[in-house]
């Protein structure tokens, strides 16, 4: 399939004297054949005490449009119309709203802590997943609505003699259909060269399942909410990994001047997961070029 997405985004710095609000604001549109999204977003951000405190609120709307077409061979009707199209099988609308608050505690310490808000209403489910429920192959269906509430916080530390910076965070998650999460996660980044930065990262997380989640076997036929999706079950997760990032900065007298301010990185995590999903590897290779 194909999808396009567009973004479009503009911002401007107010100078109140002693502090400064950074406003933000973003449209974004992606169309994919089953499914077409819309959002947009306000990002208010004030800096005060010479720029050491920051206080930032967030609010942002998302209306989704979800459609199901159907794999293999296109199934075209008696009169000519697409039978694997089935058209629009539910709406999204989701309101997000979130704070945060980041300190500089001296010239190599940091804090940041944050709270976040969802209210999703619509449909949730995925149009494509079935679950047996007494022999019948029945639509996975979640409820429609959804209450989120996400508090994080992050501690960052730099060590000057050996240029290595450690972070240690931690979130909070829970929800009103009754998972409730929580993410312990440690970073180090560490310079061994000049133009080149190691970060290594361990990252666990543990949940609780959805109130409506049961193994297939056990769900009843006048049930109203039925999934299999792996997301709604009890499980933990372990992740460990690694990236690499190399700055170009030294082609700059070089014939490739012009990508003096480039960088690669490539990064390889491995994740031990306790769900279907099973275990993975992530891997990535990224290049960043200003222009």
């Amino acid at each position: 399939e194909v999808r396009h997405d567009l973004a479009l985004g503009v911002g401007y710095e107010f100078d109140l004297g002693s502090t400064q609000l950074l406003m933000n604001a973003r449209a974004r549109t992606s169309d994919e054949p089953d499914y077409n999204s819309y959002s947009g977003s306000l990002t208010g951000a004030l800096s005060f005490n010479d720029r050491s405190s920051i206080f930032t609120l967030n609010a942002s709307y998302l209306h989704d449009e979800v459609g199901k077409i159907l794999r293999g061979a296109a199934r075209v009707g008696s009169d000519g119309r697409n039978l694997s199209d089935r058209g629009q099988v539910g709406v999204l609308n989701v309101l997000a709203l979130s704070a945060e608050f980041t300190q500089i505690l001296t010239p190599t310490l940091f804090v940041d802590v944050g709270y976040d808000l969802g209210l999703l209403n619509g449909f949730q489910a995925n149009p494509y997943r079935t679950v047996s429920v007494g022999g019948v192959m029945r639509p996975e269906n979640h409820p429609d609505a959804r209450t989120r509430h996400s508090l994080y916080g992050r501690l960052a530390w730099y060590f000057r003699p050996t240029h290595t910076a450690l972070h240690l965070m931690y979130r909070a998650y829970v929800d009103s259909w009754d998972i409730a999460a929580l993410t312990p996660e440690v970073r180090l980044y560490q310079e061994i060269a000049q133009n080149a930065t190691l970060r290594l990262r361990y990252r666990h997380y543990a949940q609780t399942r959805a109130y409506f989640q049961h193994p297939p076997t056990q769900y009843l036929t006048q049930e109203e909410f039925v999934t299999v999706d792996p997301k709604m079950t009890e499980f933990h997760s372990d992740l460990i990994g690694g990236q690499l990032l190399l700055r170009l900065d030294f082609l700059e007298d070089s014939a490739f001047h012009f990508a003096r301010e480039a960088s690669i990185d490539f990064s390889f995590d491995y994740i031990w997961n306790t769900n279907r999903y099973g275990n993975g590897v992530i891997a990535q290779v990224g290049v960043r070029l200003p222009f």
